[in-house]
């Protein structure tokens, strides 16, 4: 039905729209055809050869204008032919409404590929593709993001269609070769190197865990998947976290744990909270609680103090740390407090009274 609708928009910009043309001219001139025999009787030769010469050069001006703007956009007609359209679609200026002339002039060239948008490489100057859509941007040297009547889609370096032009919004994901999709309130991601999609259809911005692995958020929940879109857990988890290859943080029921997704299991429970305290490329160090213990974990060395004591602070700098420790033994009435290295080696290990552990951690001015 569409198609339809835009063919014949099509033929009706084309010799209809000349033919009325040619009415309104008739129209203007009618009204003094009654004088024309005697303009005729009183013609000056000299001054109707001069306004010919003057018409001439306009027409052949205008169309010698064209013809050199079409070819240094790389378009190839001739400039009898260019001559013509230019002059089939200036006729159509005649009919009331100022936009007639310019929807003759796109109808005309466009029949020719003339179209919108020409883009030529910045680098050797020369025409890339020809195309029709409303705005175009690169992304890449290789990926070009178009828009057509308010939807987004991909064109690679050729012009040839990548993705169509259906989306609400795509975006750079964290200025890597990733696009976040946005269609419908659904979202999606896109890898401009591999050519792999997963499509919209997730609740919330999809992210990646690593290359190969991917946090989406389904049905109030989030869970993890493949670049197939193969569930690699269960939509469970109201927050998940990387800690390192196939281990995650996983947040349900208010608690936290580590959780192997290859096995799948739990290798930690019980988490009531968890904080970085160093978070570099090569270790994460985290201090975590369990129940009401605290400890120090590393992703690649395990537990490094474990969840027993009431107390953890790092007493010396972020990549030489010096633990102190503190375990309360109320019944006792006693405080044992334990120093430790970087690798969790007990370095010094005192026991208090509660009053002089107190007097250690506040003392007085």
């Amino acid at each position: 039905m569409k198609s339809g609708i835009i063919t014949i928009m099509k033929f009706l910009l084309g010799w209809p729209l000349s033919f009325v043309a040619l009415i309104f001219i008739v129209r203007i001139i009618s009204p003094t055809i009654g004088d024309l025999g005697s303009y005729l009787l009183q013609i000056n030769i000299f001054f109707l050869f001069l306004s010919f010469l003057c018409f001439l050069s306009y027409y052949s001006l205008r169309s010698f204008f064209w013809y050199k703007l079409l070819r240094y956009k790389n378009h190839r007609l001739s400039f009898r032919e260019t001559a013509y359209f230019w002059s089939i679609s200036e006729i159509k200026r005649f009919i009331p409404g100022n936009i007639w002339s310019l929807l003759g002039k796109t109808h005309a060239f466009s029949q020719h590929n003339i179209t919108k948008k020409t883009i030529f490489s910045i680098e050797t100057g020369k025409k890339i593709f020809v195309t029709d859509y409303d705005q175009i941007e690169s992304l890449t040297p290789e990926i070009f993001l178009v828009t057509k009547k308010n939807k987004k889609g991909l064109l690679d370096k050729s012009g040839k269609l990548v993705l169509m032009p259906e989306y609400d919004a795509l975006v750079l994901y964290n200025n890597k070769n990733q696009l976040s999709l946005l269609k419908d309130k659904k979202f999606g991601l896109y890898d401009l190197t591999t050519g792999k999609l997963i499509k919209p259809i997730y609740e919330r911005n999809v992210s990646l865990l690593d290359s190969a692995t991917l946090i989406v958020f389904k049905e109030g929940h989030y869970g993890l998947i493949d670049w197939e879109a193969k569930p690699l857990t269960a939509f469970e988890f109201s927050e998940i976290q990387p800690w390192r290859r196939n281990v995650v943080w996983v947040k349900k029921d208010f608690e936290w744990g580590l959780f192997d997704f290859t096995k799948p299991n739990y290798l930690l429970k019980h988490i009531k909270a968890f904080h970085l305290i160093s978070d570099k490329l090569e270790e994460k160090i985290a201090m975590v609680q369990q129940e009401n213990y605290f400890g120090i974990l590393s992703n690649s060395r395990g537990m490094i103090i474990p969840t027993s004591f009431s107390l953890i602070t790092n007493l010396g700098s972020e990549d030489e740390p010096l633990y102190f420790t503190a375990k309360e033994v109320e019944e006792a009435g006693i405080v044992v407090v334990i120093y430790y290295n970087k690798d969790g080696k007990l370095l010094r290990k005192q026991v208090y009274e509660d009053e002089e552990y107190a007097h250690i951690i506040c003392p007085e001015d």
